[in-house]
């Protein structure tokens, strides 16, 4: 429990100071890296759900399992490539959706 005689009272500017330190803490643990492996890492997952349903849509339309497993690998080899290299390309090539950091003043 606070005791009465902790409290004290601040300047408005140490007021404001204390806000916008919190702020800058709180915004800096929001900024964060994207790693390759993480897109690795999503591009795998993605690719697995994403290959279960074409492997049951090809069973459906074809009948046959050997055709549609045949597919499904086909389509797990290439599209992991192709997803990796898209996400790299719009980090490195578009800038769409993307604002400037604000550096902290000292």
């Amino acid at each position: 429990m606070m005791d009465i005689s902790d409290v004290r009272m601040v300047s408005k500017e140490e007021y404001n100071k204390l806000i916008a330190d919190s702020l800058e803490l709180e915004k800096s643990k929001r900024e964060k890296s994207v790693s390759y492996k993480r897109h690795i890492a999503k591009a795998v997952s993605y690719r697995m759900l994403g290959t279960l349903q074409t492997c049951l849509i090809s069973y459906f339309f074809t009948g046959n399992f050997w055709v549609a497993g045949s597919i499904g690998l086909t389509e797990i080899c290439l599209k992991p490539i192709i997803y990796f290299l898209h996400e790299r390309m719009w980090y490195t090539f578009s800038e769409y959706g993307i604002t400037e950091k604000q550096t902290k003043k000292d």
